[in-house]
């Protein structure tokens, strides 16, 4: 009779470690920069048989087009060189995300770099009517300290986001000429 409370905190024990640690603490959602500790997306896209002039103008009618989507402000371009530099924000819904978006397109391909991630809530988010307008937070601030579950769902959220954009911008610059005959 007495064996059974050490029988049962045995027991108690064996489940408790056997717990599996949460996947988000150890994964973040955010791409991060090893070096500067800061999200950072970028990446090399081929594209085949296109000049750098057309993967330019591909980038230009559509960052200007898509305005439904997203505002940019701030632009630095050169047609020359092939390079594109703005200040990107997406709104979902009364929630926005900024960022700053480098385009280098180059023959058969571009790169890009989407880093100066900033979520803003909205200023109702906050302490009542007399709110100073919307918070904004470097998304490397979800990052630190200790992880709830709020902050890990609005960095995969994020991350959803910026992807979802990314994959809108790979769609564009992978699309043929309309109006051309194929053979």
């Amino acid at each position: 009779m007495k064996y059974i409370p050490v029988a049962l905190l045995l027991l108690l024990g064996s489940t408790a470690m056997a717990q599996q640690p949460d996947t988000y603490v150890s994964t973040p959602a955010l791409h991060i920069d090893s070096d500067t500790q800061r999200a950072l997306y970028k990446g090399s896209v081929p594209v085949a048989a296109t000049s750098q002039e057309n993967l330019y103008s591909r980038a230009q009618d559509w960052l200007t087009q898509a305005t439904r989507t997203h505002t940019l402000s701030t632009r630095t371009n050169s047609a020359e060189a092939g390079f594109i530099k703005t200040h990107v924000l997406l709104r979902d819904g009364q929630e926005m995300y900024s960022f700053l978006l480098s385009l280098q397109a180059q023959e058969n391909g571009y790169r890009y770099r989407l880093e100066d991630v900033v979520y803003s809530q909205p200023h109702f988010a906050r302490a009542g009517k007399h709110s100073a307008g919307p918070l904004q937070i470097p998304a490397e601030t979800l990052l630190r300290g200790q992880s709830t579950a709020t902050q890990r769902k609005q960095l995969a959220k994020i991350d959803a986001r910026l992807q979802s954009f990314l994959q809108e911008l790979n769609t564009k610059m992978q699309r043929k000429p309309e109006g051309l005959a194929l053979r």
